[in-house]
């Protein structure tokens, strides 16, 4: 069995990871990104300035998730 230590090690690099995953994603992909946060609603594009809000949280998901990172490591 592993140890608390060692799960909360695995934890803390995994969690970080996903968070930067879903933040390049949604600068690569907006669109998609919009689409999935908001359910397919039919008769309905994303605007301008919600293809550049959901990259601006894009953004902010890999730099939070990079800071993690760095904090798991200390």
């Amino acid at each position: 069995m592993m140890s608390d230590d060692t799960i909360r090690k695995i934890y803390s690099l995994v969690i970080p990871s996903v968070v930067v995953l879903i933040g390049v994603l949604q600068v690569i992909f907006p669109e998609d990104a919009w689409w999935i946060e908001h359910g397919m609603p039919k008769d309905v594009e994303p605007s301008d300035a919600g293809i550049l809000f959901t990259r601006i949280g894009g953004i902010v998901f890999v730099i939070f998730g990079v800071i993690l990172f760095f904090a798991a490591l200390h």
